[in-house]
């Protein structure tokens, strides 16, 4: 399967919030599938200020690019 419960505290997301939607057998997404990018990316912008992270030397940019993907919305 291709799908994955998650759960997610104090990330700013409304409490119970259900995030995308599985096919009727429940095993693909039915659209807009979410990646661990998606993920990472919302994590660091909720904890991180980029804009001002990018000021601080000695972060790889690979790092300040795992922020710039597509955050996770509800």
């Amino acid at each position: 399967a291709k799908l994955a419960p998650l759960f997610l505290y104090g990330s700013g997301f409304e409490q119970g919030a259900v995030i995308g939607h599985s096919d009727k057998d429940g095993g693909e997404p039915a659209d807009n599938p979410l990646h661990p990018g998606h993920l990472i990316s919302t994590i660091m912008n909720t904890l991180f200020d980029l804009g001002e992270l990018r000021l601080v030397s000695g972060i790889p940019s690979q790092v300040l690019e795992l922020g710039q993907q597509a955050q996770i919305k509800v």
